[in-house]
């Protein structure tokens, strides 16, 4: 019934129809518990239905519902948080989209630190912060973070490209030590790019 819908309705009214269909089948409770990909599928299925009627304009949704989930995703984390420093932290998230930009704030906010190291230990208290009501491990959404993720958000955040970092023997050295790999490190980076909460930092 959706698929027809869209296929008879305006771009407009497409667009919403669309924006409430994603809100519903993506990030299903039930399809995170069980690992499944159900409500993803069923989102595509309908999204090749509206391009059927509105053709490429249909490519232009999925980036800006995406970024709206990831909004709401924020908001949903913070009205948990009571740290100020936290909130804070995820206000800027939610607002800036621009690594660069958000180390520059934390800077001028918090000048006595290094603005890298405030992020990071933010991230590391966040990772073992569980979210009220959510059956996500913790409040990054991001299950067994450990140093690894650590170092490479590290990465991202000091600008180093990680070719450039797995041509250095001490950040290879570093990789070793934390028992973890250049391919790993490489499939990380990737995860946390896709991350809700951390994808502006990572790009």
């Amino acid at each position: 019934m959706i698929s027809e819908l869209v296929c008879q309705s305006d771009f407009h009214t497409a667009y919403y129809v669309l924006a409430e269909t994603f809100r519903h089948l993506i990030g299903n409770p039930m399809d995170e518990l069980f690992k499944m990909s159900t409500g993803r599928d069923r989102f595509n299925a309908i999204l090749g239905a509206a391009r059927t009627r509105h053709g490429e304009l249909v490519d232009l949704l999925l980036p800006v519902l995406e970024e709206e989930e990831r909004k709401a995703q924020l908001v949903s984390r913070r009205t948990t948080l009571t740290s100020d420093e936290h909130r804070f932290f995820l206000a800027l998230l939610l607002n800036v989209p621009d690594r660069v930009k958000i180390l520059e704030l934390v800077g001028q906010r918090f000048n006595e630190r290094d603005p890298v190291d405030s992020v990071l230990d933010w991230i590391d208290e966040l990772a073992n912060t569980r979210v009220l009501g959510s059956r996500q491990s913790n409040s990054l959404g991001i299950e067994g973070f450990g140093p690894a993720h650590q170092l490479t958000l590290e990465y991202f955040l000091r600008g180093v490209p990680l070719e450039v970092a797995f041509q250095d023997p001490e950040q290879v050295a570093d990789i070793n030590n934390i028992g973890s790999s250049v391919a790993a490190i490489s499939e990380l980076a990737r995860v946390l790019a896709r991350s809700p909460v951390l994808k502006p930092l990572c790009t």
